[in-house]
């Protein structure tokens, strides 16, 4: 009974060792990642390591001496594709097969080096590495058992669009960014294309243009926490010190606009990228697989440093999907008009990864980063556009008295060639009831408090735009 109490602590060490590269990265990024999203590396991982020891007891036929040679080949395995990269340093034509080859040389070498040490060493080390497996395990999860326990999660599972459905003689307010869409202007001088067919057709539908905003960033962090707060709250400055961090999240998450909002009765909810401003995506396309913003799933980060790597398949469609269920679920939105809710709708879009061509259909993973060739970017644009219209056209049609801001909160910025003071530029447009509404010139904070003092009669003062140094 004692001898299988061992073996089967060993057992569990083994696997968590195993597991360690999907915990660690769950228990740093639990916030953004569903927890069934880990089963899936998980099992591979432990197949991976099951055909490893499976081998080892073959070759060893004694379950200590294998256990320890599995775990040292598990951890070799787990960051095969990082200690690759170390060696291509010193040899850049060492390949993924090569390292293999090497790889069998070291599990063969451990093999014979393991039956020359004595049954104590060969326990002495089980134990070591088990109590360091078992530690770090425990120190990346602790985080997520401490947030659960605290229910400090400050999504609000209130903010819902079923909660404030009946005319209350409020506007609907829908404010939507697309991230990284660029100006006209912008488009005009850097990829020589004329987008005034989008803000004719926008136009036509009674939205109010500016030709000439700017915001005071060109991080989205700045810009659009900025915004929540009516005011030039934070810099670029404070985007570097990484010590602000925090404190830029969490006075975007707890802004003063939902505060106002809230104060006049409003409902708050969020589609797309909701959680960046503290809210639950009533799209539900959160139940996706989570990407990073260079269009990485949680599944490829995994993977990519292991030995699995090269056989991970890369996944642009993740993003895709996201974007098109968050396009389909507001233009199924059928609010009863004037019943007080502020829909925030955020996609990264054209922001990379790069996903779709003019037309939506997904392109080829290898060029998710490829600002070399304009193509990329100016095709996402254009597809951000047709979304941008048919969005547009949706909400008018159904609910003509409302207000819509359509924005983004920076232009593009992946191009040596991009000044910082035109990265700063801004599309903006404002339908207000279908009425004249004059936001020339406005930054995205002086438009939001415009809106306010137009709808709740509040006496918000313009302010002068902070001013970024040219480059």
């Amino acid at each position: 009974m004692k001898s299988l109490l061992k073996r089967m602590m060993v057992l569990w060490s083994l696997v968590v060792i195993t597991a360690y590269p999907v915990i660690f990265l769950y228990g740093q990024n639990f916030k953004e990642i569903n927890l069934e999203e880990i089963v899936n590396p998980i099992i591979l991982l432990e197949i991976l390591l099951g055909a490893i020891l499976l081998i080892n007891l073959i070759l060893l036929r004694q379950f200590k001496r294998a256990s320890l040679i599995t775990f040292c080949m598990v951890v070799l395995c787990d960051y095969f594709m990082l200690f690759l990269k170390g060696v291509q340093i010193i040899i850049p034509a060492m390949k993924y097969w090569h390292m293999c080859t090497i790889l069998l040389v070291i599990w063969g070498a451990l093999i014979w080096f393991n039956k020359k040490i004595s049954d104590e060493s060969v326990k002495a080390g089980l134990i070591g590495i088990s109590i360091l497996a078992n530690i770090y395990v425990a120190i990346n999860l602790t985080p997520v058992v401490v947030d659960h326990l605290q229910n400090t999660n400050i999504h609000s599972s209130s903010d819902t669009i079923s909660a404030n459905l009946t005319d209350k003689g409020m506007p609907n307010i829908y404010y939507l960014v697309f991230d990284e869409y660029s100006s006209n202007e912008f488009m005009k001088k850097y990829y020589e294309y004329d987008n005034s067919s989008v803000t004719d057709k926008l136009t036509e539908m009674g939205f109010n243009i500016s030709y000439s905003s700017k915001n005071e960033a060109y991080m989205t962090e700045i810009c659009m926490t900025n915004i929540m707060n009516l005011d030039y709250c934070f810099d670029m400055e404070d985007e570097a010190d990484d010590s602000m961090g925090s404190v830029i999240t969490e006075a975007r998450k707890n802004n003063l606009l939902f505060q106002i909002l809230r104060e006049h009765g409003y409902e708050i909810q969020g589609i797309g990228d909701a959680d960046f401003y503290g809210l639950d995506d009533a799209s539900d396309a959160a139940s996706l697989e989570s990407t990073t913003l260079e269009g990485k799933s949680f599944n490829e980060i995994v993977f990519e440093n292991t030995i699995l790597g090269p056989f991970v398949q890369q996944n642009t469609s993740t993003k895709l999907e996201s974007l098109r269920k968050n396009s389909e679920y507001i233009k199924q939105l059928y609010l009863t008009p004037n019943s007080g809710n502020f829909v925030l709708f955020h996609v990264e879009l054209p922001h990379t990864a790069f996903v779709a061509d003019k037309n939506g259909n997904l392109i080829n993973a290898e060029n998710r980063l490829n600002w070399g060739n304009k193509k990329y970017y100016l095709e996402q644009y254009q597809y951000a556009s047709n979304m941008m219209l048919d969005i547009a056209e949706h909400l008018v049609e159904y609910d003509r008295n409302s207000i819509i801001v359509i924005c983004s909160d920076h232009s593009a910025r992946g191009r040596e060639e991009f000044s910082d003071i035109d990265k700063c530029q801004i599309f903006n447009s404002v339908y207000f009831r279908g009425e004249n509404f004059n936001i020339e010139g406005l930054s995205g904070i002086n438009t939001i408090r415009k809106i306010l003092n137009e709808v709740f009669g509040l006496d918000y003062a313009m302010l002068e735009t902070v001013p970024l140094e040219s480059k």
